[in-house]
């Protein structure tokens, strides 16, 4: 039985693609109803709502993982940012793509006839901006923080997150310009870290015990694989999406945004690093690997649960994305 689901960005480089380069109305007809479904009954059901109007993570009850690091593999397994309990944050990721989400629905209502579910969901998609403004916005940073709800506080955490905004259309055009000069606080030298440094560990030792089995050993804490290439040895931290791993989505999403508001020339330079830090390692090794250390341009992560692995999936679709950006000089969509 699944108990979650994953950041809902998927629906927006996926469908209305789809059908912008196809025109086929008869697929708009059949995938309408079904994300109508999981945004309202899935996204917006009772268990993802908080006081403030925005969503949360929450698991449904998986036996093999504590509530809160459930509940965080729905956004990014495991981070930071969220200050041990994502249950109690409104994720800008998550209410980021929720934004999207709304508007992909929107439009294709508008293209299938039903104006008024149209002009429902285009509300909603505002509606949701103006609290993640509201809430996420810290003007003296100049970014998008993670917000506790039960404390009534955001978090002094520093991610990739912030910038999901300008892929989704969030950002105000002063927010963007002050992302763009905030940039440099994730742009290392081959590409966009996850955060901006290595935070400690903010969840407690309980969350890593699971509820009907043998305590959850930290990976840190177990002998390492024997002969393991250095590049699959990580442990140092429970934590896996952090500085100094980079992500190839990443650099997709937060490429796409810069491109969005003008800022072509941050979009090109982040798409260059990151593009010849994977090709390198694909002459020197031989893969394409699910995330790179852009700080040395290495593939090890001392700092990583379990270390990397050879990966291709979104990292394959960032060689193509990114070459186009570097090679053809082709902006990436945002919708």
């Amino acid at each position: 039985v699944f108990t979650r689901s994953q950041t809902p960005f998927f629906v927006l480089p996926t469908f209305w693609r789809y059908y912008s380069a196809t025109k086929d109305l008869d697929f708009l007809y059949r995938a309408y109803p079904l994300l109508k479904r999981e945004y309202q009954q899935y996204w917006n059901a009772p268990h993802h709502q908080t006081p403030v109007g925005l969503a949360t993570n929450r698991d449904l009850g998986d036996p093999r993982l504590s509530p809160e690091l459930a509940s965080e593999a729905e956004v990014l397994d495991w981070m930071p940012v969220f200050g041990g309990d994502v249950r109690r944050c409104v994720p800008v990721g998550t209410n980021a793509g929720l934004v999207s989400y709304a508007r992909v629905l929107s439009r294709i209502a508008k293209e299938i006839g039903r104006d008024d579910e149209a002009r429902t969901f285009a509300k909603e998609a505002d509606t949701r901006t103006a609290l993640i403004n509201k809430y996420c916005w810290n003007e003296e940073a100049g970014l998008f923080l993670e917000y506790d709800y039960v404390a009534q506080k955001q978090l002094p955490y520093v991610s990739e997150f912030a910038y999901w905004t300008l892929w989704t259309g969030v950002a105000n055009r002063k927010q963007a310009a002050r992302l763009a000069d905030n940039l440099h606080l994730l742009e290392k030298s081959h590409g966009l870290a996850c955060t901006d440094k290595d935070y400690p560990d903010p969840h407690t030792d309980a969350a890593y015990e699971l509820k009907n089995s043998a305590p959850y050993r930290r990976l840190q804490d177990l002998p390492p694989q024997k002969d393991a290439p250095p590049e699959y040895i990580g442990g140092r931290n429970p934590l896996m999406w952090m500085y100094p791993a980079g992500w190839a989505t990443t650099q997709i999403i937060v490429t796409a945004g810069l491109d969005a508001y003008g800022y072509s020339e941050a979009a090109k330079r982040i798409s260059a690093k990151y593009l010849n830090l994977m090709l390198d390692q694909h002459q020197k090794t031989g893969q394409l690997w699910e995330k790179y250390n852009v700080v040395d341009g290495s593939l090890i992560l001392p700092n990583a649960r379990y270390g990397n692995l050879p990966y291709h999936s979104f990292t394959a679709a960032a060689v193509v994305l990114l070459g186009r950006r570097v090679f053809q000089n082709q902006a990436l969509q945002t919708v």
